[in-house]
């Protein structure tokens, strides 16, 4: 038995409107353009994993803590408190 399930998303307007013309190029549905791209994501592991944007900050500002120990830098900035 196949089950289909009706649903509702939220997505931006600019991302809504460029995936229904990319539906239309790609002579498809804007169903199935959904259905081939989640399919796409959830095949593969690697790309399945939903991150936060707060995870596309890691590793800006390294280069200002080379060489600085943080836990000396905030036992530092501790001392101060007291």
């Amino acid at each position: 038995m196949l089950l289909r399930v009706r649903t509702t998303i939220d997505i931006p307007d600019e991302l809504a409107i460029a995936a229904k013309k990319a539906a239309v190029e790609l002579r498809t549905t804007l169903r199935e353009l959904v259905v081939r791209g989640l399919q796409t994501i959830l095949s593969n592991p690697t790309t399945a994993s939903v991150t936060s944007p707060v995870d596309a900050l890691e590793g800006l500002g390294r280069e200002v803590w080379r060489g600085v120990d943080a836990d000396d830098y905030v036992k530092e900035l501790r001392r101060g408190w007291e």
